[in-house]
């Protein structure tokens, strides 16, 4: 089971992710962005906080909009977390639930580049990027 937790957690001096996570990663000296980060990502990827990626749909539905339980689509173009459901016949999966990032283009009412035999089943926006408290 996925944790639920949405605080930031900084990364510290070698710690690399266990897991995949939901990072901010420092783009420049004064941008940063949110995206989702693979295992072994740590400070030399410019990742510099994580939280975990949150619960599948069928887990937890209050964190996830979704059309099947009435919710509209986003009504802007954007990158979300996307959780979606379909079937890998590489692995033999049926109905298997992942959590990917995806661009949705709100003037065609699409989400660009689902996977064919997948779907997407709910989505949330990305959290705001860890700030680094200064320590003045």
């Amino acid at each position: 089971m996925k944790c639920t937790v949405t605080k930031w957690i900084p990364i510290v001096e070698d710690y690399k992710l266990h897991d995949t996570a939901i990072v901010t990663r420092k783009i420049n000296k004064n941008e940063l962005d949110v995206t989702i980060g693979l295992p072994g990502w740590g400070l030399e990827n410019n990742t510099i906080a994580y939280m975990p990626l949150p619960a599948n749909i069928n887990e937890d539905r209050s964190l996830w909009k979704s059309e099947y339980f009435g919710d509209y689509l986003p009504d802007k173009d954007g990158w979300y977390i996307v959780q979606l459901q379909g079937v890998d016949l590489n692995r033999w999966f049926y109905n298997k639930l992942v959590i990917v990032k995806l661009y949705y283009a709100s003037n065609k009412c699409n989400w660009l580049a689902v996977p064919q035999g997948w779907e997407v089943v709910g989505w949330m926006e990305f959290p705001k990027p860890y700030k680094v408290k200064s320590t003045v």
